[in-house]
């Protein structure tokens, strides 16, 4: 991968922390912004010289410009989006949790292998807890 064509997930707080770094780095542009709402989503791609919109992932993740997706959504939808973007063929960088447990962190970074992506967890080190499988 030559240059990180990022998409983003979520319009949050950390997506602007994400995004002003974004700006720095050499070889990284921002792509397309994803909100469910049609007006966060104009906002943030404004404020960000970013052109492509969606309100629908599925069209997000179809777009070819995008070789890469940030995932900064709320907690109980990382999984879920994270494995549609890798399905895609997306590499994935997901804020933390990764998962809510450790077969779902297992079937995603599976599906990464088989793909030949990345699939990363922004943040802490995350927890198993073995007895249950929840990750914290």
């Amino acid at each position: 991968m030559k240059e990180v064509c990022l998409g983003t997930i979520g319009s949050g707080p950390i997506v602007h922390h994400i995004l002003d770094n974004v700006k720095l780095v050499e070889g990284v542009s921002l792509k397309a912004v994803y909100s469910r709402t049609i007006e966060r989503a104009r906002q943030l791609a404004d404020e960000y010289g970013c052109t492509n919109v969606y309100t629908d992932l599925d069209r997000m993740f179809a777009d070819e410009s995008i070789n890469t997706i940030y995932v900064a959504s709320p907690n109980l939808l990382h999984y879920e989006q994270t494995k549609k973007a890798l399905l895609a063929g997306k590499h994935v960088w997901c804020e933390k949790p990764f998962t809510t447990t450790a077969a779902q962190a297992e079937e995603l970074t599976q599906i990464a292998e088989e793909k030949g992506l990345v699939n990363s967890l922004e943040g802490n080190l995350s927890v198993i807890d073995r007895a249950t499988g929840n990750i914290y």
